[in-house]
């Protein structure tokens, strides 16, 4: 019992309509009187590369995603044009605005095109480390923990057990070693604070919470276990995150915390 529900924050934890590591990557249609138009894209880390087809066109689509949105290019026989785009909070339609670079559009611009697509979810998407999960690894994970596993973009760190968002922070911990995804990126919570954690650079987020937990936190690269031991690459342990929580007796979220989200501590495995 304690395993599953352990495991359970994995994907229990997921809020629907999340802003932080929205995944673009899908099939995305459109049907007008000027005929139907199809958008694939695939996406890596805030890399996003795809193709519209339609009218008997076909436009390559190169664009960079970030927390407030996508935005890029589409290139075809004629100059490139610039477009911004943001998916909805239920993430199941697309609005595409031709013709701007930054901002989002208003409804009444007459110098952009704008189109609205609805997202193909024929197949479950769910993508760990730069990976898809195929169907049947999907359902097989919610068959044995007994868990329903939303669609989206997400990070896993096989060595403490650490997940969360594509582009954003920890949102939980769960059991180490799980045989899912690739290899965890430097980028993949596009930090910027130059401390590394198992190879991940930490969001800023999780730097703040780990000040308010331990004070002064030098840049550098660490590592982290599940009992809590940290330490730098290389070198022995310097001491225990989770005997820090418990000496200072105040719940921290967030990377490296005795906590998650849940308020249930599952670092090393054990829940109260």
């Amino acid at each position: 019992m304690k395993k599953r529900l352990f495991l359970s924050t994995l994907f229990l934890l997921l809020p629907c309509g999340t802003v932080f590591g929205q995944e673009y990557a899908g099939t995305y249609t459109i049907h007008g009187a000027d005929g139907s138009f199809t958008l694939t894209l695939t996406q890596t880390g805030s890399e996003v590369r795809g193709r519209l087809t339609g009218d008997g066109q076909s436009l390559e689509l190169t664009a960079y995603a970030g927390a407030d949105g996508m935005s890029g290019t589409v290139t075809g026989p004629g100059e490139p044009l610039a477009f911004v785009a943001r998916l909805c909070p239920e993430g199941d339609h697309l609005f595409l605005a031709f013709g701007v670079r930054e901002g989002f559009v208003r409804a009444d611009a007459r110098d952009a095109i704008q189109l609205t697509f609805e997202r193909e979810r024929s197949q479950t998407y769910v993508v760990i480390n730069g990976v898809r999960l195929s169907e049947q690894k999907v359902r097989a994970l919610e068959g044995q923990y007994g868990v329903s596993i939303p669609e989206g973009n997400y990070w896993y760190d096989k060595i403490c057990g650490a997940w969360g968002h594509v582009g954003g922070p920890t949102v939980g911990y769960v059991l180490p070693g799980l045989a899912i995804g690739g290899r965890l990126r430097p980028d993949a919570s596009n930090g910027n604070t130059g401390v590394f954690v198992n190879g991940r650079e930490l969001h800023f987020q999780e730097v703040r919470e780990l000040r308010l937990l331990v004070g002064i936190v030098y840049p550098g690269r660490y590592w982290l276990d599940t009992q809590g031991n940290y330490g730098f690459e290389g070198g022995p342990a310097l001491g225990n995150l989770k005997a820090i929580a418990q000496r200072t007796g105040v719940r921290r979220e967030g990377i490296l915390s005795t906590y998650d989200k849940t308020g249930l501590a599952v670092i090393g495995g054990a829940t109260r």
